[in-house]
C-alpha cells in the first residue's frame, strides 16, 4: 500500500512540472510576441445625416502617437482613411456616395508602428431620393398685392421637420429673386415684386442637426 502512494506522489510530480513547462511556454510565447499596445481612441464622435452622405466629427485626439484614422461602415467591407494633424482642435469627415439607409460608422486611429485603438462607434441615418419623394408642400392660403407689397399667408405645419417656404418670384430689377419663410411664421410681405405668379415649395430638415436640405415639389400660385 506504502508502495503504492511513492508511485502516485511520483507521478504527481512529473505531472506538476509539465504542466508547468506547459505555462512557461505559452508565457515565453507571450513575451516573443510583446503585449498589445493600444492608443487612444476617437472620443465625443458624432455622425450628421445628410443627402446620401454623412459628417463624422470627433474632439482632438490626447493621444499625440495617433497619426492616422479609419473610418469604418457596412460591416468593415467599406472604409475611408485620413491624415490625422495637431493642429486639428475638430476633425469633420464627410462619408459620400452613401444609400439612403442606417449605418454605423466605427473610426479606428493608428500610430506609425501599426498600433491601433479600441473601435468607437456611432448609429446615423443617410436619406436620399425616397425620403424626398414623400415630403409635401405646405400650401399657399392667400397672395395678396396691394400697395406694391405682395402678402403671402401659408397654412401651418404640423409636421416636426418641416423648415419653412421657399418662393421664388420676379423682382422690380428683372431676375428671379428666392426668399425663405421659415417656421413657425406663416405669413411674408414682399415689397419688391413685379410678377404674376410667385413657385413655392417646402423645405425640410430630416433631423435637427442634418447638413441637407430637402425638399417637396414645387407649386404655382398667380397673383391676381
Amino acid at each position: 500500500m506504502r508502495l503504492f502512494k511513492n508511485f502516485a506522489l511520483v507521478f504527481l510530480f512529473i505531472g506538476t512540472l509539465a504542466s508547468c513547462d506547459g505555462m512557461d511556454a505559452t508565457y515565453k510565447e507571450f513575451i516573443e510576441e510583446g503585449p498589445i499596445v493600444y492608443i487612444g481612441k476617437v472620443d465625443s464622435l458624432k455622425a450628421y445625416a445628410g443627402r446620401n452622405r454623412a459628417m463624422l466629427e470627433w474632439q482632438k485626439l490626447l493621444d499625440p502617437r495617433a497619426k492616422t484614422a479609419k473610418i469604418f461602415w457596412e460591416n468593415r467591407t467599406r472604409s475611408t482613411e485620413l491624415q490625422l494633424t495637431d493642429k486639428a482642435g475638430l476633425t469633420q469627415v464627410i462619408v459620400k456616395d452613401l444609400a439612403e439607409g442606417s449605418y454605423v460608422f466605427e473610426v479606428c486611429t493608428y500610430d506609425t508602428h501599426g498600433n491601433s485603438s479600441i473601435m468607437s462607434e456611432v448609429p446615423c441615418t443617410v436619406y436620399g431620393d425616397v425620403y424626398e419623394k414623400l415630403l409635401f408642400n405646405t400650401k399657399v392660403k392667400t397672395a395678396v398685392f396691394k400697395n406694391d407689397v405682395l402678402t403671402i399667408t401659408f397654412a401651418a405645419s404640423l409636421e416636426p421637420t418641416f423648415f419653412g417656404s421657399e418662393i421664388t418670384y420676379m423682382s422690380v430689377d428683372g431676375g428671379d429673386k428666392t426668399v425663405i419663410l421659415k417656421t413657425p411664421e406663416t405669413q411674408i410681405k414682399i415689397d419688391d415684386f413685379a410678377g404674376n405668379r410667385i413657385i413655392y415649395r417646402s423645405v425640410y430638415l430630416p433631423e435637427e442637426t442634418a447638413i441637407d436640405y430637402f425638399y417637396s415639389e414645387s407649386d404655382e400660385f398667380e397673383i391676381k
